[in-house]
């Protein structure tokens, strides 16, 4: 069985698409989902299952948000080495604790190329800083991401490609959790 994760967009955020946590895990639990886990109330889930086939467990998730709340909404499946990657490649990593609330990190459908990176570059501010490494953007936003041009919808426009943003304690917090299912 592998680990996956699925990053929901759009729920819980400014009374929109309201979801309880229980009954998204009941949901997953229902769609054949083991060991399912969320995470704070925006939309990340860990689960375990058999299936191999990201897409496939994309369509599924989507599928049965949309049958059980009728909400359309945007699913993003990573597996359990993505959030590893994701913690380790972080170029932040060395700041202080305290600063990890304004560092997030985009996690695209493609890689990022360096003409893409540029582009993005043309949009921060003098106070962030922006590093792509593969298919993820990392930001360090110090006056915050609500105050930043760096948005999710941004960077999906811009580069007409699928993207989910969180936060990088965020990531870490799920990768713990990860560490947990795995070591049972």
């Amino acid at each position: 069985m592998q680990t996956y994760i699925a990053l929901l967009r759009g729920i819980n955020v400014s009374g929109q698409k309201i979801i309880k946590m229980e009954n998204l895990r009941s949901l997953f639990s229902e769609l054949g989902f083991q060991n399912v886990q969320t995470y704070i109330q925006s939309g990340n889930v860990v689960f375990n299952s058999k299936t191999k086939s990201i897409r496939a467990l994309e369509k599924t998730i989507h599928d049965g948000i949309k049958r059980r709340f009728k909400y359309e909404v945007e699913v993003f499946v990573i597996d359990s080495d993505e959030i590893e990657s994701v913690c380790r490649l972080n170029p932040f990593k060395t700041k202080q604790k305290s600063e990890f609330s304004k560092i997030y990190v985009t996690i695209c459908s493609e890689e990022i190329s360096k003409q893409m990176c540029e582009q993005l570059l043309k949009y921060k501010a003098e106070t962030e800083v922006i590093f792509a490494i593969k298919n993820k953007v990392y930001m360090y936003c110090s006056n915050g991401i609500g105050k930043s041009k760096l948005s999710n919808n941004l960077i999906e426009k811009t580069f007409e490609l699928r993207a989910t943003t969180r936060n990088i304690n965020t990531m870490l917090a799920i990768e713990t959790m990860i560490r947990k299912i795995k070591s049972v």
